[in-house]
């Protein structure tokens, strides 16, 4: 039997992330969740842990009283290779999945360099986002 593929998950909202999670424990896949992607990131570099795949938000405020960085800025720094110290690749696939279902954020992450864009509201199954992440090598 495979190892299922192991997920970062970034999201700053614990309902939305486990509504995210559940879907994907159900299609099969491992997950870490963080609230805060500088968090995540400062454990990351003690301890690197081997993702197969980022499912991002877009808009992460702070968390914590500590600061954050919002999807856009995940999503630069990756495709700059500023978090290969974490462990993660410049080219791991990203998946943007956002509320903002509008064409100028799908556009520009994009062309940031998101693998996809996947909008996610309490109706969406986020079958796209699914069908991507098994489709992944």
């Amino acid at each position: 039997m495979p190892t299922p593929k192991h997920i970062l998950l970034l999201e700053d909202v614990p309902q939305i992330a486990r509504f995210v999670g559940q879907i994907l424990n159900d299609a099969g896949f491992s997950y870490d969740w963080y609230q805060n992607p500088c968090i995540a990131f400062e454990k990351l570099e003690e301890t690197p842990v081997l993702y197969d795949a980022i499912v991002c938000d877009w808009n992460m405020p702070p968390t914590c009283n500590r600061l954050s960085m919002d999807g856009d800025r995940v999503l630069h720094k990756v495709r700059r290779g500023r978090l290969t110290k974490c462990g993660i690749p410049q080219d791991i696939p990203f998946v943007m999945c956002s509320a903002f279902d509008d064409e100028e954020h799908i556009k520009k992450a994009l062309k940031w360099g998101a693998n996809l864009y996947q909008i996610k509201n309490p109706t969406t199954p986020l079958s796209e986002m699914v069908n991507y992440l098994q489709s992944l090598p």
